[in-house]
C-alpha cells in the first residue's frame, strides 16, 4: 500500500512539473523582436519581450511585450501571436486590446486562428511581467 502511495505521488508530481514546463517563459528571438518593433505604431517603443510556446497551435508563440508610447504616461503590456518557428516568425497577430490599439497587427481571426487574452499563455506572460 505504501509503495502504491509513493508511486501515485511521484506520478502526480511529475504531472504538475510537466504541465508547468509546457508554459515556460523564454526570451524572444531577434527575428520576433524585429517583427514586433516594425509593427508597433509610430511613437511607440518595445521595452521588454518574453515568449511562451503556444499549446493550442502546432507552431506558434505568444509574445508579451512592454510597450511605451510617446502619448502615454505609463507603459503597458500587449500580447501577440506569432505563427512559425521562433527564429523565423511568419507574421504577428494582435491578441488583446492593447496590441490591437498600438500596432497594425490584425486579429487572429484574420488568419483563421483562435487566440485571445484569456489563453493560459497570456496569463503566464502577464505574471512574468508583474515580477
Amino acid at each position: 500500500m505504501r509503495k502504491l502511495l509513493i508511486v501515485a505521488m511521484l506520478v502526480f508530481s511529475f504531472g504538475i512539473w510537466a504541465q508547468a514546463a509546457d508554459y515556460a517563459v523564454e526570451a524572444a528571438s531577434e527575428k520576433q523582436q524585429e517583427l514586433l518593433e516594425a509593427m508597433v505604431n509610430e511613437g511607440c517603443k518595445v521595452k521588454k519581450l518574453a515568449v511562451v510556446k503556444s499549446q493550442n497551435h502546432e507552431l506558434a508563440y505568444y509574445i508579451g511585450a512592454e510597450i511605451k508610447c510617446n502619448d502615454e504616461k505609463k507603459s503597458f503590456i500587449g500580447f501577440w501571436l506569432m505563427p512559425g518557428p521562433k527564429d523565423d516568425p511568419e507574421f504577428a497577430l494582435s491578441v488583446d486590446d492593447n496590441a490591437a490599439r498600438e500596432s497594425w497587427a490584425p486579429p487572429p481571426s484574420a488568419a483563421m486562428l483562435k487566440a485571445d487574452a484569456t489563453d493560459k499563455e497570456c496569463g503566464v506572460l502577464s505574471a512574468h511581467f508583474k515580477k
